[in-house]
């Protein structure tokens, strides 16, 4: 690559080579940074509030049927996203209510993998706990901050 600017095409097989093989080092290295800190973190807060498991194995076996299962869930709770504002309640009350709607179906979700799996054993208060951590997580990182007054007054 002698010029700067030189485009992806024109390059020869070798440096295409090594810009691929570069760009997919970085890709895996930020994918296996995620999910270790995302296992780590969860294999952590589970030693903290007493759950037991057989082997690692299984902790993520729980974790990948925790996510099967919870896609299923969340739809389920996506519909009633879509129901509960058209009851016309107070901002304050829908928000109560939604996040209770989220608590519960990753509670019932949590419940459900650790019945079907006898290699784990969790206390309720402690897949409580978890779905309320699953809830929090899930308010810091994916749900949209409320517009201020100044941005909507500025686009009119």
């Amino acid at each position: 690559m002698k010029e700067k600017n030189e485009s992806f095409r024109n390059l020869n097989f070798r440096d295409k080579l090594v810009v691929i093989t570069a760009i997919s080092l970085l890709i895996t290295f930020a994918l296996v940074v995620v999910i270790g800190s995302f296992f780590f973190g969860i294999f952590g807060f589970f030693k903290l509030i007493g759950v037991e498991y057989d082997s690692t194995k299984s902790l993520i076996l729980f974790i990948c049927l925790l996510f099967l299962l919870g896609t299923i869930t969340d739809i389920l709770s996506k519909i009633l996203h879509v129901i509960i504002p058209m009851l016309g309640l107070r901002k304050w009350a829908l928000l109560i209510i939604t996040g209770l709607i989220d608590i519960f179906f990753s509670w019932i979700t949590i419940y459900t993998v650790d019945e079907l799996m006898h290699s784990i054993t969790m206390p309720i208060m402690a897949e409580l706990l978890f779905a309320f951590l699953l809830f929090m997580v899930e308010v810091a990182l994916f749900r949209e901050k409320p517009k201020s007054k100044s941005a909507n007054k500025t686009s009119r």
